[in-house]
């Protein structure tokens, strides 16, 4: 049997979870991205980010999300996880970053790379 302290941790720790994006983490789709199809084509990307809550079902959580890109000189995203080359850079065939979504103390990445 679990003390009152014990209990009142429990309870607690699930509230912040649910309360900080709790879960199992974000999911983002797709991953990986694939800009393309080519150097020259290149169409912007949606993302979409879910989360598993603690009670088994996903939630949509796109637009909610803090949304970042490791190489931010090369692809912008914005608020609502549509990433796009900047304009005036080109790309080589080879190019692949990191697409992040964070929520709370949970997180999740994407890859996202030029198809050539």
């Amino acid at each position: 049997m679990l003390s009152k302290a014990a209990r009142w941790v429990t309870v607690l720790s699930l509230l912040l979870l649910t309360q900080c994006g709790g879960g199992s983490g974000i999911q983002i789709t797709p991953n990986p991205a694939v800009l393309g199809p080519s150097a020259t084509e290149v169409s912007p990307i949606q993302f979409q980010a879910t989360m598993l809550m603690v009670d088994g079902t996903t939630q949509d959580i796109t637009t909610t999300v803090l949304w970042s890109v490791a190489d931010s000189k090369s692809i912008r995203i914005t608020a609502s996880g549509l990433a796009s080359v900047r304009a005036g850079v080109t790309l080589s065939c080879g190019f692949a970053t990191t697409v992040s979504a964070t929520q709370g103390l949970s997180s999740g990445s994407a890859t996202l790379k030029l198809g050539c």
